[in-house]
């Protein structure tokens, strides 16, 4: 009896002891990452002017995503999530690194900015199923709801504050300094990453198939469950014609509103703070309206993207964009809620990763589209057409959602 409680004190010592340790070093990673797309996003306006670049650019970091995520879904279960997670951080501050000497030298064109994004959203793209599903390796189960709290407050903190960082830096030093602070928080987490010690968990030796042959039967799954298929469908609507607009932000903070590095990092701070006063809201709400909030946020999104385009003042563009953060939040905090409580714990990782092909390949396709179009027909038009497909494709399921829930 002494062995085995002496055994759990271990545990319980050891799954503090990374808590503390991976979620100091996320906080400083999610910082870096932010204040790396705002400054990834202002250099490529400066160096272009041009709205399809910024799209591009963006698509080039999170379409990788796409192909990679539910690949690392499957594999994730099978592998090392630990001596993955090392590989990719190493893979990822390498490629910060020659970003920030790149800038540094002054080699930094449009071409080099997309290689290096391209190759950033590769490792990335195959790092994000393996950070999610390494927490549960890192902490015991009394641990695993402060840790994914702290990380979810992390996020939308770093969201925040990360442009605001950006801003100052940019205005302050140089754009070149973002790129290093991002280098150094990659650093740090896989400093990390070498320090913690993952909790032993054995799992049943089950039979193993073709990665493909898994792939589609998580497909089968989510196609045959209304509620899952109904939320991953307004999760890429969502993400393609709503969301693609936030990562136009340099556009519409220069192009439309003549306010430069400093309006970018105040307009992508606004949204932070929405997305902040969304968590917390949420965090006081029950199960139940989620069913509601979901539908009902898809919608309201689309309502925002429209009135945020037909805005020509920046005060207002501040509050607008504050509230396009909040219904993303919403929208994204339920729909992640709902297929977590609703899904079979068997296809978990499966779902997990076309939640992620949507909600972030959505965003980067959204910002591709927008990008591509809007020299043609302008900024505010395209954004608008975005908005009004954000609503007309959500209304008949997110109607239908809030029918059955009655």
């Amino acid at each position: 009896m002494n062995a085995v409680t002496a055994e759990v004190l271990d545990s319980n010592q050891q799954s503090l002891r990374n808590l503390k340790i991976y979620m100091s070093a996320q906080v400083l990673d999610l910082h870096g990452l932010w204040i790396h797309r705002v400054a990834l996003g202002w250099v490529t306006w400066v160096e272009t002017e041009s709205e399809f670049w910024v799209g591009m650019i963006a698509f080039a970091q999170f379409f990788p995503v796409i192909f990679l995520g539910p690949l690392f879904g499957v594999l994730a279960d099978r592998l090392d999530r630990r001596y993955c997670a090392i590989v990719l951080n190493l893979s990822l501050t390498a490629v910060a690194t020659v970003m920030a000497a790149a800038s540094f030298a002054g080699l930094l064109d449009i071409w080099v900015i997309l290689a290096l994004s391209l190759l950033q959203g590769i490792a990335a793209g195959a790092y994000s199923p393996i950070r999610m599903s390494l927490v549960a390796n890192l902490l015991a189960m009394e641990h695993l709801a402060r840790g994914i709290a702290i990380n979810s407050l992390a996020f939308n903190a770093s969201r925040f504050l990360g442009p605001m960082f950006a801003g100052l830096i940019i205005v302050t030093w140089n754009v070149s300094w973002a790129f290093v602070i991002n280098a150094a928080s990659y650093f740090f987490m896989l400093l990390a990453l070498v320090a913690v010690r993952p909790l032993t968990r054995r799992k049943a030796d089950g039979e193993r198939r073709e990665v493909l042959d898994e792939l589609l039967e998580g497909l089968r799954y989510v196609l045959d469950n209304d509620l899952i298929r109904s939320m991953l469908y307004l999760a890429i609507t969502v993400s393609v014609f709503g969301r693609g607009v936030i990562e136009l932000l340099p556009a519409f903070a220069d192009g439309v509103f003549g306010r430069g590095a400093t309006g970018l990092a105040w307009l992508t701070s606004a949204s932070g703070a929405g997305a902040i006063v969304a968590g917390l809201w949420l965090a006081r709400r029950g199960r139940r309206p989620l069913h509601i909030i979901a539908p009902l946020s898809a919608l309201l999104s689309g309502l925002v993207v429209i009135a945020f385009a037909l805005n020509r003042s920046f005060e207002v563009g501040l509050l607008l964009a504050a509230c396009l953060g909040f219904f993303f939040s919403t929208f994204g905090i339920s729909v992640q809620s709902l297929l977590q409580t609703r899904v079979d714990d068997a296809f978990r990782g499966r779902v997990s990763s076309f939640w992620g092909v949507f909600g972030v390949g959505g965003s980067a396709l959204g910002a591709f589209l927008l990008g591509a179009m809007a020299p043609q027909v302008g900024l505010g038009v395209v954004s608008i057409v975005s908005g009004v497909l954000c609503i007309v494709l959500c209304y008949p399921v997110s109607t239908a959602v809030l029918r059955r829930i009655r």
